[in-house]
């Protein structure tokens, strides 16, 4: 409590970071934007506003990246894609398979072959933020980033290494 008696309010940071570190506790159980806002005390349309503002991406978002984080490091480990959608916390495949095709232009079963049968066009610019390696599928951009020049792709090539990779320039 403050000298006045008072409770001091936190910071926006503080907030956001409660946040961040309950949705990464209950990733597993994927909670639901009115739960996260009860949690750090606000309403959810104030605390969607607050945390898109200060992390950059809504908490939905958020969820939404580090779901897929795991569901690909159990795909990688030769889970069934049921069994790595049930233990993200997704309802089934279906939903596991439409959050990779969202955000990694591929299905989980492409992905857990590595890659078999999938057709990747990459390419490399220079950028003002560094060397940029893209890579795309039919379905959209299934690999960005922004890396030295004797490492390009590395994490495209090592996620992919069944896929057929096409240079473009």
């Amino acid at each position: 409590m403050s000298a006045l008696g008072a409770t001091p309010v936190r910071s926006a940071y503080e907030v956001v970071a409660q946040a961040i570190a309950f949705i990464r506790a209950r990733t597993a159980s994927q909670p639901r934007l009115a739960e996260v806002a009860r949690h750090v005390g606000y309403s959810e349309a104030h605390f969607q506003r607050l945390f898109t503002a200060w992390a950059g991406v809504s908490p939905t978002r958020f969820l939404q990246f580090l779901t897929k984080g795991h569901a690909l490091a159990l795909l990688a480990e030769s889970r069934s894609v049921e069994a790595a959608a049930l233990e993200t916390g997704l309802s089934g495949a279906g939903r596991l398979h439409d959050l990779l095709i969202t955000w990694e232009a591929m299905t989980p079963g492409e992905i857990r072959q590595g890659g078999a049968g999938v057709v990747i066009d990459w390419g490399v610019a220079a950028t003002p933020l560094g060397w940029m390696a893209v890579g795309t599928t039919a379905r959209g951009i299934c690999h960005l980033s922004f890396l030295d020049a004797t490492v390009l792709g590395h994490a495209l090539w090592r996620r992919t290494v069944r896929a057929a990779l096409c240079h473009r320039r």
